[in-house]
């Protein structure tokens, strides 16, 4: 469970991930997005990437690898000042109502269980406790370290490395 005292602000957000939905971290009109400015906020393009890539976790999940529901799989998104942490986003076959809890960071991002990383490329998933924590930094911390992944697009890169980190809860206990 996520330590309160690790966070310096917290927000409770909706992410609507299903397309044509508007999602809280992206819409202006949500009544949530009004309040993040009491809290971190992530990009524009990171919060549309983690859209896209939730909405890719669940059909590879259902249609492609048959891996089905993963129920104990927690997520913790960080960009350069921001860590976006969810219990909800990337387990069960929806997602459509998914709850975030945005925290601010000064340089490293706290996980749930106390531990520290620093903000660089990083894609990795931790078990313990009977859940797994996926943990992946946004677009815009890979791009300001000069990650480039050719004609590939890094994005869709990126999207597959959170399918492939995703596929590892799924293959083993935690």
């Amino acid at each position: 469970m996520l330590r309160r005292s690790a966070f310096i602000l917290m927000l409770t957000v909706t992410l609507a991930a299903w397309a044509g939905v508007p999602s809280a971290l992206t819409s202006a009109d949500h009544p949530l997005a009004v309040a993040t400015k009491f809290s971190c906020t992530v990009s524009p393009n990171d919060r549309a990437w983690i859209d896209r890539s939730v909405k890719a976790w669940h059909h590879a999940a259902q249609n492609i690898t048959r891996i089905g529901d993963v129920d104990n799989m927690d997520a913790f998104f960080v960009s350069d000042r921001c860590a976006l942490f969810t219990a909800d986003a990337m387990t069960g076959s929806g997602a459509r109502d998914a709850t975030f809890t945005a925290t601010a960071h000064d340089g490293q991002a706290t996980l749930p269980d106390g531990s520290t990383v620093p903000i660089a490329p990083l894609a990795f998933v931790k078990g313990g406790e009977g859940r797994a924590l996926l943990l992946m930094t946004l677009p815009s911390v890979w791009h300001a370290n000069g990650v480039d992944p050719g004609t590939f697009g890094l994005e869709k890169l990126m999207t597959a490395v959170l399918l492939h980190e995703g596929s590892h809860v799924a293959q083993v206990s935690t």
